[in-house]
């Protein structure tokens, strides 16, 4: 254990040497930490919706998969963050977890889980609280062969962002 302690801090240590960081606790849950091009990046808090742990932020946007790397980095090296299970690499020991059918889009012929993207990925509107909870609609998306995984990438098709809709109000329509 160890040693998977040793190899882990190291990984995590290699972090501010590469423009696109990555890190790997076990083979089945790397993936690509990415940058510090987000809105909230090194505050302290990890934004990224890949991790869970005391040390994310409350508030959780897809718009910031991939732009936390050095909060979530420095969060998975003090152990107060880890890779979701949600967001794990699929391999054949651990399948891909499409989930439940608990989301207000579940059912309706479209993948709302941003770890799928597809044809209609574009137009698509992903919120963080649908990961995980579109699995009927996902699961055969992705038999189908219409999406593809994008789960652990630090640079998903993002769809319509929150910053695309905050750019598309004009200042008359928003009132206080």
């Amino acid at each position: 254990m160890r040693q998977r302690s040793l190899i882990s801090a190291l990984c995590v240590s290699v972090l501010t040497l590469a423009p696109l960081h990555s890190v790997s606790a076990d083979d089945h849950m790397s993936l690509e930490l990415g940058d510090d091009t987000g809105e909230f990046a090194k505050d302290g808090e990890c934004d990224d919706i890949r991790f869970t742990g005391k040390g994310m932020s409350e508030v959780l946007l897809t718009d910031s998969i991939g732009k936390d790397a050095s909060d979530c980095g420095e969060a998975l090296k003090a152990e107060t963050v880890s890779v979701d299970p949600m967001h794990a690499v699929p391999s054949d020991a651990s399948p891909i977890n499409f989930g439940d059918d608990t989301s207000q889009f579940a059912r309706d012929g479209q993948c709302d889980d941003i770890r799928f993207a597809g044809s209609n990925a574009a137009e698509m509107v992903f919120i963080a609280e649908d990961v995980g909870r579109d699995a009927s609609d996902c699961e055969a998306a992705f038999e189908a062969g219409s999406v593809k995984w994008q789960g652990s990438t630090a640079t998903p098709e993002l769809g319509v962002t929150a910053t695309d809709i905050i750019e598309q109000i004009s200042p008359a329509q928003i009132t206080t």
